[in-house]
C-alpha cells in the first residue's frame, strides 16, 4: 500500500501560483498523457426493441440537426450541445411538431429496408463495434434527411431545391444495405473468427470514409461558411456514434500520482528533461485505501454559485492490461433517469418491452452495483504500454454537476501532507531558490518546522533516479 505518492511538475506550472495555493488541477481524460485516455470499448447487443430505439434517437438527433441547420446563420455553429442526446423530449414543443417528428420517426422506422435492418442487426450474436455501426448510419443517412426534408416542404418549412435528395433516390442506397446485411449474416454463420474478419472489414470502409471526407474538407475553399453543412453531410454519422457514449457514465476528471520517483524517462517527460519537481504526499490510509484531503467543488447553491468542502479522496491504482474490456451499450445506459431508460430505451412505439428490462430492473440494485464497478474499472485501466508510470489518481465525477469550465475543477491539497519536494538534476539553482522561499512561507503559514527538500540524481548502484534529503537546509519560524 502507498504510504507516500508523488507528483511531478514543470517548473512553470510550479512557480505560476500552484504552489503558492497549494492547487490541484483536475483534467479532461483528452488532457491526459495516453491519447487512448478514457476510450471505451463500447459494442452494440439487443434486441429489436433496442435497435429500433438506437434508430430511433439517431432520428430525432438528425431531425433537430437538420433544422438547426436551415435555420442558423453559417457563423452560428450547430453543434452537438444543441441536440438531444441526452434529453429526447423537446421543451415547449407544439402539438404540431410532436406529430411531424412522429411522422417522421414512423416513416423511417416502417421502411422495409430498414425495418430488416433492425431485425438482422437484433439477430446478431456478433457485438456491433463503433465503425460498423456508423457505416449502417452512413448508408441510411442521406434517405433520413430526404425524409426530414419532405416533411418540412409538406409545412411549407423548407424549399424544393434543396441538397436534400428524394426519398426514391436514396431508398436504392438503404435497400444496398439490406443486401449487404445479409451478407454479414452469412460471414458470422460460416466465417472462422467472424468478429474479427466483421470489424476488419468495416474498420476499412471507415479509412476510405475518413480519407474522402478530408479531400472534401481540403477543396472546400469556403469550410468556415461551410461548417454546419458539412457536420450534417459529412461527419454526423461517425460522431453521432462518438456521442452515443455520453448516455453511459457521467463524465470524468482526474489528476494523477505515481508510487515512486525512480524514472528517468518520467522525470525526462513529466519533469521537463529533470529541470522540473517533484511533490512527495504522505497519505492517509483510510479503509485500507491511500487518501489525500481536497477541498474542491462538492455542490452548488443558486445563490452562491458553486460551493467548495474539504473531504478524504481516495486514490485509486492503475491497472494495466494488453487490451480494453467492451462495455456493453444498451446494458450501461446508466447516466438517463430510469424511466427515461424504461421509455425511451426498453420499450418500443407500440409497447413492447425488451429483453433487457427484466435483466436490469429484476435485481436494480445489483445492476446498480455492476454499473459502478464497471464505470471505476474502465477509467483505472490503461494498457501495458503504461506500466511503467505505476500510476494512482484522484477522480471526480458527478451526475449533477457540469464541471466542463476548468476553474471549477481546481482543487486545493492539505499542506500538512506535503511531505517534502524533490529538485530535478537540472532544476536551474534560481528557480531552487524561489522554490524554496515559496515554501518558507507555506510553513509559516502553516506552523511547520519538518518540511524536506530533495535533491534527485543518478545512482549508478541501482542505475534509477534517487533523491538525497537536504538535511542541512532546515526553517526556523518566527515566534510571532
Amino acid at each position: 500500500m502507498a504510504d507516500y505518492l508523488y507528483r511531478f511538475r514543470s517548473l512553470e506550472r510550479i512557480l505560476s501560483g500552484e504552489l503558492e495555493r497549494q492547487e490541484i488541477y483536475f483534467a479532461k481524460p483528452e488532457q491526459l498523457n495516453d491519447p487512448a485516455e478514457g476510450f471505451r470499448d463500447v459494442v452494440w447487443k439487443g434486441d429489436t426493441v433496442l435497435w429500433e430505439n438506437l434508430f430511433r434517437h439517431y432520428t430525432i438527433c438528425l431531425e433537430r440537426a437538420f433544422l438547426l441547420f436551415i435555420l442558423s446563420r453559417p457563423e452560428e455553429p450547430v453543434t452537438w450541445q444543441h441536440l438531444p442526446i441526452l434529453n429526447q423530449q423537446e421543451r415547449d414543443a407544439t402539438e404540431a411538431r410532436l406529430k411531424m417528428i412522429d411522422e417522421i420517426i414512423a416513416t423511417v422506422l416502417d421502411t422495409k429496408p430498414i425495418r430488416a435492418m433492425i431485425e438482422a442487426l437484433a439477430l446478431r450474436e456478433v457485438p456491433t463495434r463503433r465503425t460498423e455501426l456508423a457505416a449502417h448510419l452512413q448508408s441510411i443517412h442521406f434517405f433520413v434527411i430526404s425524409v426530414v426534408h419532405k416533411a418540412y416542404q409538406k409545412r411549407g418549412l423548407a424549399k424544393a431545391n434543396n441538397e436534400a435528395a428524394s426519398e426514391p433516390d436514396w431508398l436504392d442506397t438503404v435497400r444496398k444495405e439490406e443486401e449487404s446485411m445479409v451478407e454479414l449474416a452469412r460471414l458470422e454463420r460460416d466465417g472462422a473468427k467472424p468478429e474479427t474478419l466483421i470489424e476488419t472489414l468495416f474498420e476499412s470502409q471507415a479509412h476510405v470514409r475518413s480519407e474522402l471526407n478530408l479531400i472534401t474538407l481540403i477543396n472546400d475553399t469556403n469550410r468556415a461558411q461551410n461548417a454546419n453543412r458539412n457536420f450534417i453531410f459529412l461527419t454526423f454519422c461517425d460522431e453521432y456514434v462518438e456521442q452515443l457514449e455520453t448516455l453511459l457514465y457521467p463524465a470524468w476528471y482526474a489528476t494523477c500520482f505515481m508510487t515512486n520517483h525512480r524514472n528517468s524517462s518520467i522525470w525526462g517527460s513529466y519533469g521537463v528533461n529533470h529541470t522540473g519537481i517533484c511533490l512527495k504526499f504522505k497519505t492517509e490510509i483510510i479503509n485500507d485505501k491511500p487518501t489525500l484531503r481536497i477541498n474542491r467543488v462538492r455542490g452548488w447553491d443558486s445563490a452562491r454559485g458553486a460551493t467548495r468542502g474539504w473531504g478524504s479522496e481516495s486514490l485509486l491504482p492503475i491497472t494495466y492490461q494488453p487490451q480494453l474490456k467492451p462495455v456493453d451499450f444498451f446494458q450501461s445506459l446508466g447516466r438517463l433517469p430510469i424511466p427515461v431508460i424504461r421509455n425511451s430505451w426498453y420499450t418500443d412505439r407500440k409497447g413492447n418491452k425488451s429483453r433487457a428490462d427484466a435483466r436490469i430492473f429484476e435485481s436494480e440494485a445489483d445492476w446498480r452495483d455492476g454499473y459502478w464497478d464497471a464505470f471505476f474499472s474502465d477509467i483505472t485501466r490503461k494498457l501495458d504500454d503504461w506500466k511503467f508510470e505505476q500510476e494512482h489518481r484522484l477522480i471526480v465525477y458527478s451526475h449533477i454537476l457540469n464541471l466542463d469550465d476548468p476553474k471549477l475543477r481546481v482543487g486545493h491539497y492539505d499542506f500538512q501532507q506535503l511531505e517534502g519536494l524533490i529538485f530535478g538534476i537540472n532544476t536551474p539553482l534560481d528557480k531552487q531558490i524561489e522554490i524554496v522561499l515559496i515554501v518558507q512561507k507555506l510553513c509559516e503559514a502553516h506552523k511547520r518546522n519538518d518540511f524536506t527538500f530533495y535533491q534527485a540524481y543518478y545512482s549508478w548502484r541501482s542505475g534509477t533516479i534517487e533523491a538525497a534529503p537536504l538535511s542541512l537546509l532546515k526553517f526556523k519560524r518566527s515566534q510571532n
